[in-house]
């Protein structure tokens, strides 16, 4: 899952993310993403520290450089994009014997998702012509935190996305910072999930573990089911509380018209304990002959490279080795790249029907999207939005004329059958004449 909320509290998300005494040091220690933190000065992959955020927040660079136009009271300083891996990743990734492995490769996932995001980034022009400009640059802070409020085993991610980002388009007065336009970045994030699920899995294929990505798009691991139901207790505690509001029919009127995924932020912010509960040893919850187990499950020896080995001495529990941040990649998009995302996604939708509808554009952004890593997914949205206005117009039939149309296709259907049969018993027939 990759979910982006807003975020308006300077205090509270520094109360969240730099000062939470129920965080671990390692969860409390992140990086600097992206190309606009080069921009503002910093380095990717440097450490946050806590005045460096305070500053972005409020809109200044740690140099004192301003980073937005106009000075608003109800500013947004940051939108939060939480990314969520499956429950069997979260016990792979903090109970099994692989943990280094699988962790990873859930942090590569999370960089290489960064550079899908800055192809989504646009900057505010209402004062000039009034539509969003590309821009291609984020400042991202990135935390990893590893339990959920139920403290059941859950990594997941934070890109802390600064609103602020540098105009690369346009004229020489537009190059310079601009607020944050988030809209493009909501509009995609059900591709956005499916690319960072692409991403995932091919980390885990490179690390030597076997996994699969299901109808959805989710990337799995081979874990026991019963494990994972195990420690969801969340989503128990979801299930629990809408069972109970439908059966008492206490159910609020404002939520009626609710979609399903919003319904569901509603149970869960209502559900969750307010404080999170103490911590454990994640790496005491499986006995030794479940995590051997668990390794012959995750474990694909045919193409496992060199074992992730853990420096000499040291412990199960001891930090993660750096991972150095994959090189970033420019998303100024050549002409070629959008030309080509244009003819994949043509091609993938000429194979759905002669008219696709907007969900079915959708699914197949998303599937072609997470085929091509390589493309980044701005080039994708653009050619999607270009074939939203150029897909072929459909010819409305009676459902007499529908029902004739359909006869004679499997006429059709039956008289090739036929011939490609009658084809194939020829030779046969000529064999017989001959004896």
């Amino acid at each position: 899952m990759v979910k982006p909320q807003v975020r308006h509290s300077i205090a509270g998300t520094l109360d969240y993310f730099a000062r939470d005494p129920a965080l671990t040091p390692a969860e409390r220690h992140g990086i600097w993403l992206g190309r606009g933190i080069e921009l503002s000065g910093l380095q990717v992959g440097s450490s946050i520290k806590a005045d460096d955020l305070e500053c972005f927040l409020y809109g200044y660079s740690p140099s004192g450089e301003r980073l937005f136009v106009r000075k608003k009271d109800n500013r947004r300083c940051a939108w939060d994009c939480v990314i969520t891996a499956e429950k069997s990743v979260s016990v792979a990734a903090l109970c099994s014997s692989e943990f280094p492995s699988v962790q990873a490769a859930f942090r590569i996932a999370v960089m290489r998702l960064l550079y899908h995001l800055e192809s989504l980034a646009y900057r505010q022009d209402n004062a000039g012509t009034g539509i969003a400009q590309p821009t291609g640059n984020l400042i991202a802070a990135k935390y990893v935190h590893e339990a959920s409020r139920h403290s059941d085993p859950h990594v997941h991610a934070h890109l802390l996305l600064i609103n602020a980002t540098y105009g690369t388009s346009g004229k020489d007065r537009d190059r310079r910072w601009r607020s944050l336009e988030p809209a493009n970045i909501y509009r995609n994030q059900t591709a956005l999930r499916w690319v960072f699920n692409a991403e995932l899995h091919r980390q885990f294929a490179s690390f030597g573990l076997r996994s699969a990505i299901d109808a959805d798009g989710i990337t799995r691991l081979p874990v026991p089911r019963d494990i994972c139901v195990k420690y969801s207790r969340a989503h128990a505690a979801i299930a629990r509380m809408a069972a109970d509001m439908l059966r008492d029919g206490n159910i609020p009127p404002e939520w009626e018209k609710m979609q399903p995924p919003e319904l569901i932020n509603r149970l869960n912010d209502r559900s969750r304990p307010a404080k999170r509960l103490p911590r454990v040893d994640w790496q005491q919850l499986f006995s030794a002959d479940e995590k051997a187990h668990l390794t012959e499950l995750l474990v694909d020896q045919k193409t496992r490279p060199n074992p992730f080995e853990q420096p000499p001495g040291s412990r199960a529990r001891d930090p993660l080795p750096a991972i150095p941040p994959p090189p970033p990649r420019s998303f100024q998009d050549p002409e070629f790249h959008v030309e080509q995302a244009r003819e994949l996604l043509g091609k993938a939708l000429a194979k759905t029907s002669l008219y696709f509808s907007p969900q079915t554009m959708k699914l197949t952004t998303c599937r072609v999207a997470a085929a091509h890593p390589d493309l980044p997914l701005g080039v994708f949205a653009r050619a999607a939005h270009w074939w939203s206005e150029h897909r072929p117009r459909i010819k409305v039939f009676s459902r007499t004329a529908a029902a004739k149309l359909e006869s004679i296709s499997r006429q059709v259907i039956r008289s090739r059958a036929k011939q490609s049969h009658a084809q194939s018993l020829a030779p046969r027939v000529e064999l017989v004449k001959s004896l």
